[in-house]
């Protein structure tokens, strides 16, 4: 090819040509976005990616071995290997955990909000569990909406009952979280949990309302036994039903 002519194509590709540059946290969001984009194509959605990061954090395997059973499914398909759906989904196995052991990390998990994709998570599984118990649905990224800390994260001294290394180990906690209309949660500050207890009888959220019928103190054990009742909510939600 004379120089002109491969000049003129490369000046006329790079007129012509975008290219998009999508920042993901691991492997696993890696693939959705691959499958999304090319598979399904549709745009790709913040549900999609905060969905996939769910299962993400209670997977037993590291990402390295989560991108070889998909790297193996894929050649697979590609070369006939696999055709069925139901040969595709046995092959999926490996990298997605059971119920029971969904639940079991759910029921352990603590989540530091203080990162922005941290935050949007949790605000993602807080409100898909409360549209699990009311049916409501929210808006991701709704001001109207915030997460509420029960014990509070820079306690007063309502909050004085246990040391602060204990209270570190509490206040991240899932069972600790519940969604609140923003207002009502700007006007419960960091009071204790007697004066927050009677305001939440006034939340829209079936989630937060829960609190004031189950809960009549608020302590390690309570703050463990509302996450397990969570986890239990999380399991019918996350769930992948593999036809056995």
């Amino acid at each position: 090819m004379p120089g002109k002519t491969l000049t003129a194509f490369i000046d006329a590709l790079v007129d012509k040509l975008f290219f998009s540059v999508i920042t993901v946290m691991d492997g696993l969001n890696a693939f959705k976005v691959f499958e999304t984009l090319n598979a399904r194509g549709i745009r790709l959605s913040t549900t999609d990616l905060l969905k996939n990061h769910v299962f993400a954090l209670i997977c037993t395997q590291a990402t390295h071995e989560q991108e070889r059973v998909h790297d193996g499914i894929a050649y697979q398909v590609t070369h006939e290997q696999l055709s069925e759906p139901r040969q595709i989904l046995d092959a999926s196995k490996t990298i997605y955990p059971s119920d029971e052991q969904f639940k079991a990390a759910f029921t352990e998990r603590a989540l530091r909000t203080g990162e922005h994709r941290t935050r949007r998570l949790v605000r993602y599984i807080l409100f898909e569990l409360e549209r699990q118990l009311s049916g409501q649905d929210f808006e991701l990224e709704s001001a109207a909406y915030s997460l509420a800390y029960i014990r509070s994260e820079n306690p007063s001294d309502d909050w004085a009952d246990i040391p602060n290394t204990e209270h570190n180990r509490l206040v991240y906690r899932s069972g600790n979280l519940t969604p609140l209309e923003s207002g009502l949660n700007r006007r419960l500050g960091n009071g204790g949990y007697a004066a927050k207890r009677e305001r939440y009888t006034q939340s829209g959220c079936a989630l937060t309302r829960a609190l004031v019928e189950h809960y009549d103190t608020w302590d390690a054990k309570t703050v463990a036994a509302r996450q397990k009742q969570m986890a239990r909510i999380a399991a019918g939600i996350w769930t992948f039903d593999f036809g056995n």
